[in-house]
């Protein structure tokens, strides 16, 4: 599927989306009416240019099947411009279109390979291990679609697109076309940041929640112990050794899935 800026008409759009979707989008117009309250055959109309959306179903029908941020004013500028009655107001959506189109690219090509996040970045994408999985989702092959992205992780493409957003504006992600990229290729939370217990929580939880599925290809392991002070101490420092590797090996790899990793070593405190 083709980026939204890629289109002069957003009909044309509409039509592109719905037959890259599963089935060619059977049963799609019939599931904008339902979102926007209005009967399929005012949507069909829309489609085949007989009529237009007003801003309201505009706005809505975007962010019903993900658009946000750029794409989401590009596309609403496209309805515009086609409800225009004059070739002045027609020229003077024309060049909106065109500043959103550079900025679109600009934001496209924002990859770095390190960046500190602001506190606000931080408390928002350590709120929830989705931002995390779907950065490194995102890492895998070419890049993945908003549509690959709601389906796997089972969530709405309005959510998601929410996300994605995020995740583009600070540098975790970027957007080349229709598929979104890894961005920043680490992040890394201080040990005496107030996120590093929800970031611990967020994927202890996740841990938690796959013990019942654990397959044969996969490690699970707890082991309460009692041991010397000194045995400790060198285990510490084999373990520490070890996510030293783990990290230089990830980092070089070639993504083909998402996986996490928890390690704890603690002393247990006496009540």
């Amino acid at each position: 599927m083709k980026s939204v800026f890629t289109f002069s008409a957003s009909r044309e759009f509409l039509r592109t989306y719905i037959e890259s979707l599963p089935k060619k989008g059977w049963g799609e117009i019939q599931r904008w009416a339902d979102h926007l309250g209005v009967q399929t055959s005012y949507v069909s109309q829309v489609l085949s240019g007989m009529k237009n959306f007003n801003v309201e179903y505009s706005v809505r029908l975007a962010k019903y099947i993900g658009l946000s941020g750029l794409e989401l004013d590009y596309f609403v500028l496209l309805t515009e411009k086609e409800r225009a009655g004059t070739v002045e107001a027609q020229e003077y959506f024309d060049e909106k279109l065109q500043r959103l189109k550079k900025d679109s690219r600009n934001i496209a090509d924002r990859v770095t390979k390190d960046k500190t996040l602001s506190e606000e970045e931080k408390a928002e994408f350590y709120s929830s291990w989705i931002y995390s999985a779907i950065r490194l989702y995102c890492s895998i092959g070419s890049g993945k679609t908003l549509f690959q992205i709601s389906e796997h992780f089972g969530i709405t493409k309005e959510a998601c697109s929410t996300i994605l957003h995020f995740l583009v504006q600070s540098g975790l992600c970027a957007q080349k076309g229709d598929k979104y990229l890894m961005g920043v290729q680490k992040t890394h939370v201080d040990k005496k940041s107030a996120h590093v217990r929800r970031h611990w929580l967020n994927w202890h939880i996740q841990a938690l929640s796959r013990l019942e599925t654990v397959d044969e290809s996969e490690l699970i392991y707890s082991a309460p112990f009692s041991i010397s002070k000194k045995d400790f101490e060198s285990l510490q420092e084999e373990l520490t050794a070890f996510i030293a590797d783990f990290v230089k090996k990830v980092q070089k790899t070639e993504p083909q899935q998402v996986a996490f990793l928890n390690i704890d070593l603690l002393r247990l405190k006496e009540p």
